[in-house]
């Protein structure tokens, strides 16, 4: 749904809110992180994750079976349609 640089963009303003609330329970230095956000579309939708770390996307986040076994970055995903 979203360019690589978008999702880089985001990435890096949801990781600098994320520091500033200098939250006691959040890590120093980088914090990890997992955003979904649905399109208009069903078919459209991105995960949007910090920069530099694989995420385990849990299957109760992404909503589909067996999609629990994939590390994601900041990448391109594929459609609904391409076989995993």
């Amino acid at each position: 749904m979203f360019s690589i640089a978008l999702k880089k963009e985001i990435s890096e303003k949801i990781q600098k809110i994320l520091q500033e609330t200098n939250h006691d329970k959040l890590p120093e230095g980088e914090i990890k992180f997992i955003l979904q956000v649905d399109g208009a579309e069903g078919w459209s939708w991105a995960n949007i994750t910090n920069n530099s770390q694989d995420i385990f996307v849990p299957d109760i986040l992404d909503g589909s079976p067996g999609r629990s076994e994939i590390k994601t970055r900041i990448t391109s995903h594929p459609s609904p349609n391409t076989p995993m």
